[in-house]
């Protein structure tokens, strides 16, 4: 290698430039001269050890840009080698054939000396500079390393910050116990037909809200008209608008009467400020010292503080929006109008506010206190009619018993216009008629169905009820009753276990009545009962299909005769669920319960949690029987108390 042939050059004339020293002091006259040469010598004995040190410690380059400077010493090193072997050369004929040094006279001329020493000061000189660029682009290699090490560094300190601020995130995340309204917000967009809402979205109301800040609109309709689906498309269209400039916050929430903790105003606040807590501009501090305030975590935070803490956040953007769905199914709606309004009086005045709901007297007269523009758009059909009509060839093509009718135009056309002409701008009623329409077996059903089409949704749901099979009236009337007003979702298992609890009958729990698969009940009460997957427990679970559904078995004394099997108050139907959960405790009073045997008892882990809470509310109405069963469930064997308290601790 070149790198290594430049260090035996090195050593090489080391050793010669040694003799030629040797030889030097030997001399005789010419003093200056020889002075002159002996500095020079060695001077350049010193280079020469200095490059022969660099090759022996330096490892082999590792590119042709760091052999370089070791390459460019070799026709220098040549040239002295030569240099010296003149040199050696006159001293070797004064010497004589013994090869004794004796002592002698001064062998070079005037000319000859200054020849000599020019030379080698030149070769010196090159030797020089080229160990200077090794030396600079040795500092400059150190100095990109020491740059490159500081950027890995930096890297690394940002990775650390981040990791520690996700721990951070999530860690207050859980302290809020937020409800998190992305599962609304993805669940309407996987059901809605692409292009819905585009009325709206290509407005000019619109543009202006997006734009102008301080400004609230309310979009307002009748039950089932498509708000929720209506509300994903505008937070579709905003967040992909904030994502374009920066300094902006998106806030959203899904009141939902599935779900008790979402019908809560105060629940909306929790779910802003940790939404808020995951952005870069957030008021992570500040919930950091809230947190430590509240020993660690140990104590909720209070609604005033995070109020607090909100507004404060507010500052750090240029703009906020705000989209709430659904405002009609919050328990809590005074409070939550207050709010609205406080919000929209919050310097510095940089909310741009969406709300949907139905057309309300309560809330029309709250928002017209709002300042700012406030604008109210009523979802009338003709606007929504190419939606709806989006969303019927839509569930014609996906719907799998629908599919059977692909082939057959005219059929297609005929449930096109009849839903379409019919619908009056409710999606809901649409719905229930495809599913409807999905039982047809030829087109002389299609059409009997098309024909005697019900002229809303009450009257939809009342023809549903009434083709219940009579085996089946007690199971749906109990289970809707359960899927009304249960204060948690209810598991396929957890429903197939409810109709086998009848506590007028003896025994009260017969487990030989558990459905073998409980999506079944689709079939019995279509339109009535939806089954979703949930993405935060991973079960499949049953719910009341709208909320509309809930407002129809909750008919007042004048609409009850309607639906006299199936109507309740809500009382009514607390003490049912308090009435099966005690049933079924009591059921397990032979048992020890273990976690293998509970594993095969579904029900007892809720019915030990939460019976207390159904039997508040009966009570709260004199219920007696609810109170007998509570006296019977106090007064029975030690094992029905013992599981009753490990079921409620391991639930817990």
């Amino acid at each position: 290698m070149e790198f290594v042939g430049v260090a035996a050059s090195a050593t090489t004339l080391l050793q010669s430039t040694a003799d030629v020293l040797r030889y030097l002091a030997a001399v005789k006259g010419a003093s200056k001269d020889r002075q002159r040469l002996l500095a020079e010598l060695h001077s350049m004995e010193y280079l020469l050890c200095t490059l022969q040190e660099r090759a022996d410690e330096k490892a082999p380059p590792s590119s042709s840009s760091d052999l370089l400077p070791y390459g460019r010493t070799k026709e220098p090193l040549e040239q002295l080698e030569a240099l010296i072997g003149i040199m050696t050369k006159k001293f070797e004929i004064r010497e004589g054939r013994r090869r004794f040094l004796t002592v002698i006279a001064w062998p070079f001329k005037k000319d000859e000396i200054e020849g000599l020493l020019a030379q080698v000061a030149r070769q010196k000189s090159l030797i020089d500079t080229y160990l200077n660029e090794s030396q600079i682009r040795l500092s400059d290699a150190i100095l990109n390393d020491i740059t490159a090490l500081g950027s890995k560094m930096i890297g690394l300190n940002e990775h650390l910050t981040r990791l520690s601020t996700k721990q951070d995130v999530a860690r207050i995340q859980r302290w809020l116990e937020a409800p998190d309204p992305s599962l609304n917000y993805h669940s309407a967009r996987s059901r809605r037909c692409e292009g819905t809402g585009s009325w709206f979205v290509g407005s000019e109301t619109f543009r202006q809200w997006i734009v102008n800040p301080a400004m609230l609109v309310w979009l307002n309709g009748s039950p089932g008209c498509g708000k929720t689906f209506l509300s994903a498309t505008i937070l579709d269209h905003v967040f992909e608008y904030c994502s374009l400039l920066g300094s902006r916050a998106v806030l959203y929430y899904y009141f939902d009467f599935r779900n008790g903790r979402r019908q809560q105003h105060q629940a909306m606040i929790h779910s802003f400020v940790s939404q808020l807590s995951s952005q870069n501009d957030g008021p992570m501090e500040d919930l950091l010292r809230l947190h430590s305030t509240c020993y660690d975590g140990l104590n909720k935070p209070e609604y005033k503080d995070l109020m607090v803490i909100l507004r404060q956040a507010f500052f750090k953007f240029q703009n906020i929006y705000i989209v709430l769905d659904a405002l009609d199914e919050c328990d809590e709606l005074q409070d939550l109008l207050d709010t609205v309004k406080d919000i929209t009086k919050w310097e510095p005045m940089n909310t741009h506010v969406l709300i949907t709901s139905r057309d309300q007297r309560n809330i029309k007269e709250s928002l017209a206190l709002v300042n700012g523009d406030t604008r109210q758009i009523c979802i009338q059909s003709k606007a929504i009619g190419e939606d709806i009509r989006r969303y019927i060839l839509h569930t014609l093509n996906r719907n799998p018993r629908l599919r059977r009718w692909h082939r057959n135009t005219s059929t297609r056309k005929e449930i096109e216009s009849a839903l379409t002409s019919k619908a009056d701008g409710m999606f809901r009623w649409v719905a229930c008629q495809l599913d409807q329409l999905g039982k047809a077996l030829s087109t002389f059903d299609i059409r009997g169905i098309l024909a005697t089409l019900p002229i809303d949704l009450e009257r939809t749901y009342t023809r549903i009820l009434s083709e219940v099979p009579e085996p089946y009236i007690g199971y749906i009337s109990r289970v809707l009753k359960w899927l009304a007003f249960s204060t948690s979702g209810l598991s396929l298992d957890l429903v197939a276990e409810i109709v086998t609890v009848n506590i007028g009958e003896h025994p009260r729990v017969n487990l030989s009545k558990r459905f073998q698969d409980p999506v079944d009940l689709l079939d019995i009460c279509p339109s009535m009962i939806s089954c979703k997957d949930s993405v935060a427990t991973g079960w499949s679970h049953l719910e009341l299909a709208h909320f509309s559904v809930r407002e129809y078995l909750l008919m007042d004394d004048a609409n009850r005769k309607r639906n006299a099997q199936y109507g309740f108050r809500e009382p009514e139907a607390h003490a049912t669920i308090a009435s099966d959960c005690i049933a079924y405790l009591l059921h397990l009073k032979g048992f020890i319960l273990d976690e293998v045997y509970s594993s095969q008892c579904p029900l007892v882990f809720y019915a030990a949690w939460d019976w207390t809470e159904h039997a508040q509310v009966a009570l709260a109405h004199n219920n007696v029987a609810v109170a007998r069963l509570i006296d019977e469930l106090f007064s029975a064997k030690p094992n029905v108390l013992r599981n009753w308290i490990i079921s409620g601790t391991v639930s817990a």
